[in-house]
């Protein structure tokens, strides 16, 4: 699934994503397997899990951006 990086609190190492269809993820930054780190508007591809509390973003992944040459 895609989405956009809404939020990210350093700190606690945890953020939101807004899904394609409007639902909001919570992840943590266990699950950004990236270097760079999460900045809001970031656009991403991950794997979405419905646990108790709501839905969460896991395997995370930035989608990078095609430059025109």
């Amino acid at each position: 699934m895609k989405g956009t990086v809404k939020s990210f609190n350093p700190t606690n190492r945890y953020g939101f994503i807004e899904s394609e269809t409007g639902e909001i993820h919570f992840f943590h930054a266990t699950e950004w397997h990236m270097i760079l780190k999460p900045k809001k508007g970031m656009t991403v591809e991950f794997t979405p899990v419905e646990v108790e509390k709501g839905m969460r973003a896991t395997n995370i992944q930035r989608i990078r951006r095609k430059h025109n040459a």
